[in-house]
C-alpha cells in the first residue's frame, strides 16, 4: 500500500513475524521495517508487538502461538518459512539494521494480546511474575512452574530475555518521549466499571512514584475513597502517605523487599519453616492488634459484599477494615509494617482472621514458589487458628470477587507431564500380554485384504469378458442369454 501522507504512529501488532509473506527479499523483516520507516513523520513512532521466540512459557509447555507446535520456535522454525519470531537480541539486531537507533523495550505479561502487566528494563528483575502463564490459545502441557524458574531468572538478572512477549517503541527521531519516565504499568480492568483502575510506576525528578488512576469517570470515586482511607491505621499496620493530584492517587515508590518476597526467601532457605512461621505470626499480630472479639460483625453491609454464610463463634474485628493487607502490599520501614495499597477498605467490621487468610490465599494464587513450600492449613495450625473457618472464608471471598466483578478468562486444558507419563504407562499395561492376540488379528486383517483384492480382480476380469462377448460380431446372443448376462453384471 502507498500513502500520500506520513503518520505519527504505526502499529505492527502481530505483523512483523509474517514479513516473509509480503516482503519477497533476502532480508524481509529488515526491509519491511525500512519500508514502514519511510511512512513516519519526523517525530513518528512505530509500536512493534511480537512474541519472544524463547519466551519462558514455550519452555514450560505452551505451544508456539502461530504453528501450534511445541518447541518449534525455540528450535528456530526448522521446517517453516511462513512465520518467524525473535529473541530479544535477534529483534534488537533487526531494529538496528532497519535504521532505528532510538528504541525502548517493554515486556507485556502474560503476552501482548491480553496484557495485565507491562514491565520495563528498570523493574522487571525486581518485580518478577511468579505465576504460570495462562494458555488461551491451545492446550498446554505443564512441564514445570513458570513462576519458580522466573524467580531464579530474576535473581540472575536475566528474566527479561525470557519474557513471553515484547512491545518495542521505535522512534524516528532522537527525541526522548514521556514513555521513558514510565517504569511499570498494570491494568485492573476486568472488574465492575466503578472499580476499574490503572497503576503506574514512573520517574520524576530522579525519584520513583506510584500513581493509581481511574480508567473511567465512574471509578474516580473509588480512587478518592482510597485516599480517604490512607489516613487510617489498621492494627499496627500504617498506610503510606499519599496525595490526590488531578484525580490520581500518588505515593512514593518503596525500593524495599515486600513481605511476600521476604517470606518466600525464608521458606527457600529454611526447611524447618520456623523463620517463616515467626514472620507470619508477626504479620497476623500486627493485623489483629487492638481488635475486639465480637459475634456481631455479620451486618447488612457485610452480607451485601461477603454473603450470608456465618461462623457460629466470635471473631476479632476493627471498626474500620482494610481487606488489602496482602503480603505484596506490605513492607518493613523503620521496623514498622507499612501498607502501600488500601484499595479495599470498609467502614464496618470484617474479621481479621478472614483478612489474614485472604492474604495467604492471594499468595497461593499468585506465588507458585510459596504454594509449593507451605500450606494454609500448616500456617493456621502453627498460629493456633481454627481450620474449620477456611471453607466459610472461601465462600466470603467468592462473594467478594462477585461484588468486585472479577472474572477469569477461559483457559484451554492444562495437561501435566506426569499425566502424559501416567497415560503412556496405562496403555502399555493394557497392551501387555496381548501381543500374540494383536499379531494374529493383524494377520487376519492382512489375509482378508488379500482375499478382497482377489475377488475384485476376478470380478473385473469377468466383466471385461462379458462385455467382449456382447460386443463381438462372431457371437449371436439370444434374448434369454442377454438377460442372464445383464444379471451377472
Amino acid at each position: 500500500m502507498e500513502f500520500d501522507e506520513k503518520f505519527d504512529y504505526i502499529i505492527l501488532c502481530g505483523v512483523l513475524e509474517y514479513a516473509t509473506q509480503f516482503t519477497p527479499t533476502d532480508n524481509p523483516h529488515v526491509d519491511f521495517l525500512k519500508k514502514i520507516k519511510t511512512m513516519l513523520k519526523e517525530d513518528g513512532v512505530i509500536l512493534v508487538a511480537i512474541e519472544n521466540r524463547i519466551g519462558l512459557k514455550y519452555f514450560s509447555g505452551s505451544k508456539e502461538d502461530h504453528l501450534a507446535k511445541s518447541f518449534v520456535g525455540i528450535d528456530n522454525y526448522p521446517n517453516s518459512n511462513k512465520v518467524k519470531t525473535f529473541s530479544r537480541f535477534e529483534l534488537e539486531e533487526v531494529i538496528k539494521e532497519s535504521g532505528f537507533n532510538n528504541y525502548k523495550f517493554f515486556y507485556p505479561y502474560p503476552d501482548y494480546k491480553i496484557p495485565t502487566v507491562i514491565h520495563t528494563d528498570d523493574l522487571i528483575e525486581e518485580m518478577p511474575v511468579l505465576t504460570n502463564a495462562p494458555n488461551f490459545d491451545y492446550q498446554k502441557i505443564k512441564l514445570f512452574d513458570d513462576g519458580n524458574l522466573n524467580l531464579t531468572l530474576s535473581k540472575e538478572n536475566i528474566s527479561k530475555y525470557f519474557a513471553n512477549s515484547f512491545l518495542v517503541e521505535l522512534r524516528n527521531s532522537e527525541a526522548i518521549p514521556k514513555t521513558d519516565k514510565i517504569k511499570y504499568s498494570k491494568l485492573s480492568a476486568r472488574r465492575e466499571k466503578r472499580f476499574r483502575i490503572g497503576t503506574q510506576i514512573y520517574e520524576k525528578d530522579d525519584d520513583l512514584f506510584v500513581s493509581k488512576f481511574p480508567l473511567n469517570s465512574t471509578s474516580e470515586k473509588h480512587v478518592e475513597k482510597m485516599q480517604y482511607y490512607s489516613k487510617n491505621n489498621f492494627g499496627k499496620i500504617k498506610c503510606l502517605d499519599s496525595v490526590l493530584e488531578n484525580k490520581n492517587l500518588i505515593y512514593s515508590y518503596l525500593d524495599e523487599l515486600n513481605l511476600s518476597t521476604i517470606i518466600t526467601n525464608l521458606l527457600l532457605k529454611d526447611k524447618t519453616k520456623k523463620q517463616a512461621f515467626d514472620e507470619l505470626k508477626s504479620i497476623y499480630d500486627a493485623i489483629a492488634f487492638n481488635s475486639s472479639e465480637t459475634d456481631n460483625y455479620h451486618t447488612s453491609e457485610f452480607s451485601e459484599i461477603f454473603g450470608t454464610e456465618e461462623i457460629d463463634e466470635p471473631l476479632h474485628c476493627h471498626e474500620v477494615s482494610n481487606l488489602d493487607v496482602i503480603l505484596n502490599n506490605l513492607f518493613y520501614v523503620n521496623d514498622e509494617i507499612l501498607a502501600i495499597d488500601y484499595e479495599w477498605c470498609f467502614d464496618f467490621p470484617i474479621p481479621v482472621e478472614y483478612i489474614f487468610w485472604r492474604a495467604l490465599h492471594f499468595e497461593f494464587s499468585y506465588n507458585n514458589a510459596f504454594k509449593k513450600l507451605i500450606t494454609i492449613e500448616e500456617i493456621f495450625d502453627n498460629l493456633k487458628l481454627n481450620k474449620k473457618w477456611i471453607p466459610t472464608f472461601k465462600k466470603w471471598e467468592k462473594h467478594f470477587r462477585k461484588y468486585v466483578g472479577i472474572f477469569a478468562l477461559p483457559h484451554k486444558k492444562i495437561v501435566t507431564g506426569k499425566q502424559i507419563i501416567h497415560d503412556l504407562n496405562h496403555y502399555k499395561k493394557l497392551a501387555k500380554g496381548k501381543e500374540k492376540e494383536i499379531k494374529n488379528l493383524k494377520k487376519e486383517i492382512k489375509s482378508l485384504k488379500n482375499q478382497n483384492k482377489k475377488l475384485e480382480k476376478n470380478n473385473s476380469t469377468m466383466k471385461s469378458k462379458l462385455k467382449l462377448m456382447e460386443n463381438s460380431n462372431s457371437w449371436k446372443i439370444t434374448s434369454p442369454l442377454r438377460d442372464i448376462m445383464k444379471k451377472m453384471r
